[in-house]
């Protein structure tokens, strides 16, 4: 349910930013398969020292509906002098029927939570990339708090 999901997000959120005259069809075979637990397996040992966490809320009265699922890092990167400790919120996704409801916001502050607990120097400083051409998402991060540090930009070709 949760590849699904992923999927689902993950084709909706580039026909947004994009444009382009294109259905889910065409997005879907233009991006490809996108294998979820393997975008989580090399979470957890790119760089040596990031831990995929991926926390899940279901709907009980629902026959357990997936509700939605946040996905963050615990990371370090730098110079041992300088070495910086934080979590990277990965994303947040809700499924459609919940949304508008503050599940994701109560997905956000689990992961708060959660990385209180698992790593609480890392904690401290939470981070997150998201494209300038998502609007809706930006300006949710907004709402939640997260102040823009920096912009980059990707190019092919």
């Amino acid at each position: 349910a949760l590849e699904g999901l992923h999927a689902a997000e993950y084709v909706r959120a580039h026909a947004e930013m994009h444009a382009l005259p294109a259905g889910r069809a065409e997005w879907e075979r233009a991006l490809g398969h996108i294998d979820f637990a393997g975008v989580i397996a090399g979470m957890r040992v790119r760089g040596g020292a990031a831990e995929a966490r991926l926390l899940k809320c279901v709907d009980g009265s629902r026959g357990d509906a997936v509700v939605g699922y946040v996905l963050y890092e615990i990371r370090e990167k730098g110079a041992a002098r300088r070495r910086q400790q934080y979590c990277e919120l990965v994303n947040i996704v809700v499924s459609d029927e919940y949304r508008g409801c503050g599940a994701g916001r109560l997905l956000f502050q689990a992961a708060l939570l959660d990385a209180a607990r698992a790593a609480p120097a890392h904690s401290l400083d939470f981070r997150l990339y998201v494209a300038e051409q998502n609007h809706g998402p930006l300006q949710w991060y907004r709402r939640l708090g997260f102040a823009d540090a920096g912009w980059q930009s990707e190019r092919v070709g």
